[in-house]
Parts: C-alpha cells; sequence; structure tokens
C-alpha cells in the first residue's frame, strides 16, 4: 500500500481550538500529524442594544447573508439569548458564500435560497446584485474583521442594508510562547492558514523575535487566493493555495504539492 505524502509531516493548525478538530482529523487520517496553535478566538460583542434591536425586527426582513460559520452559530445564539422566534426565518430568504455555511445552517433546520458557484465574497456579491430586488430589506450578520465587499456592492442598489456585528475575531495570545518554541525548534513542517486573520497573527504573535530566520525551511498552505494574498503583503511566500476553499480543498490541495515535490 501506498504511503500517504503527508506521512510524518508535522502540520500546523492555526484555527480557533472550537473549529480545529476536523481538520486535525483529516490531517492524522491521511497520515499527518497535526499540531493545533490557535491563532484565532472568537466571541461574542460586549454591547449587543444594536443586536437586539435588529434581531426583534428579524421578520421585516426580505434576505439574511452570512459568509461564515460563526455568523451562523452567534446568529442562532442571539435569536434563542433575545427570544426571537425561528419561525421568522421561513419567510426570509437566505445567501451564503459556501457548502460549509450552508452546512452550519443545516443543524438548525434552515436552509438557502442562494449559494455561489465559488466559495468566495465576490461570488456571492455577485450573485446578490442579479437576484436582490429594489427597495428589499437586507441584514448582514458578521464578525468584526469581515471583507468591506458586499456591503460596497449592495450599498450601490436601491436597498436597505443593515450591517450587524455579531461576533469579534481576535488574537490567540496564549498560543504565542507555543508558536515560538516550535518554529524555534524546527518542530513544524507545514503552516496551515484558514483565513487572513491567521495569517496577521501568527506575524503578530512572532514580531518580538527574529521570526524571518525560522521560516526558510517551513512550506505555507492557504485556504484560497484571499489568505495567500494577506500572506504574500506580510512577506511570506504561500507554497500551497487550494483551488477549492475548503479544509478537504486545502488537504488535498498539500497532498498534491507533495507529491510533485517527490517527482
Amino acid at each position: 500500500m501506498k504511503e500517504s505524502p503527508l506521512q510524518s509531516r508535522r502540520i500546523l493548525v492555526t484555527r480557533a481550538k472550537d473549529q480545529a478538530k476536523s481538520f486535525t482529523e483529516k490531517i492524522e487520517s491521511n497520515g499527518g500529524t497535526a499540531i493545533e496553535v490557535p491563532l484565532i478566538t472568537f466571541q461574542k460583542p460586549v454591547k449587543q442594544e444594536e443586536i437586539e434591536q435588529a434581531l426583534s425586527s428579524l421578520h421585516t426582513y426580505d434576505w439574511l447573508i452570512f459568509t461564515s460559520i460563526n455568523g451562523v452559530h452567534f446568529f442562532f445564539d442571539f435569536l434563542e439569548e433575545f427570544n426571537v422566534a425561528f419561525e421568522y426565518l421561513n419567510d426570509i430568504k437566505i445567501a451564503v458564500v459556501g457548502t460549509k455555511t450552508k452546512e452550519a445552517l443545516a443543524q438548525y433546520g434552515v436552509f438557502p435560497s442562494l449559494i455561489p458557484d465559488e466559495f468566495v465574497a465576490e461570488s456571492l456579491s455577485e450573485e446578490l446584485v442579479k437576484t436582490l430586488q429594489a427597495g428589499e430589506k437586507v441584514l448582514f450578520p458578521k464578525g468584526n474583521l469581515a471583507r468591506d465587499l458586499i456591503p460596497r456592492k449592495l450599498s450601490k442598489m436601491d436597498l436597505e442594508l443593515t450591517e450587524l456585528v455579531i461576533y469579534e475575531n481576535v488574537i490567540e495570545t496564549r498560543s504565542k510562547e507555543k508558536l515560538q518554541e516550535l518554529l524555534m525548534n524546527k518542530d513544524v513542517d507545514i503552516i496551515t492558514f484558514t483565513s487572513s486573520s491567521t495569517v496577521k497573527n501568527f506575524v503578530m504573535l512572532l514580531r518580538d523575535e527574529s521570526w524571518e530566520n525560522y521560516i526558510n525551511q517551513l512550506t505555507f498552505a492557504c485556504i484560497g487566493p484571499i489568505a495567500a494574498k494577506t500572506a504574500e503583503q506580510y512577506g511570506l511566500t504561500p507554497h500551497i493555495v487550494a483551488s477549492t476553499y475548503t479544509i478537504d480543498g486545502l488537504i488535498q490541495a498539500i497532498i498534491d504539492y507533495l507529491e510533485e515535490e517527490e517527482q
């Protein structure tokens, strides 16, 4: 039986702790060793008055837009917290950025009306521009670091758009020492970035060190072109960029890269 290219490879998983499990399991099922060092964490905003106000008017909206799994889970947490009936969603059309967001919705028995062919905000915004009608009321629950692409596109239409920050993406400072130790001891082979935030926080946590000295032999793998572009902006070389912007796509891209390297 042919040995997996991931065999004996130590792969750094930088996702938030509560999202790392499935990625770790897929790495290890392919023969790799996953090392979890979360570089981001998510939390509810301290001020929640705007959230309560928007959700109390949920029945007045025509569309909901979700561009992340976190957006879905925090949204439903707040519905429960503020005692807003899930039944209102039966009369609201929902747009999601990709299959993972769709699966997150399905956990609550809710299904989207719109999902783009390519799982990035650019494609979703194009579909929304084609689909939304003048005068419709749109709610966009999002994180504090969400890209402004979709709001910019929709602002050119005759719509009533409410952007609602329902969670905050913050740096996981508790991982600093472990990250530095792994790099200094050369205990990792491949570093994965599943968002621009993981890239930025990687650099931020190492800024007090001469981190450039530790990365020469490392391979950087990005989940898609947005994370890859951020890596380049911070002086990192994205050796691997998944063409399917999912965890499965990223693992397959790593395997393909390693197989080609061995030839």
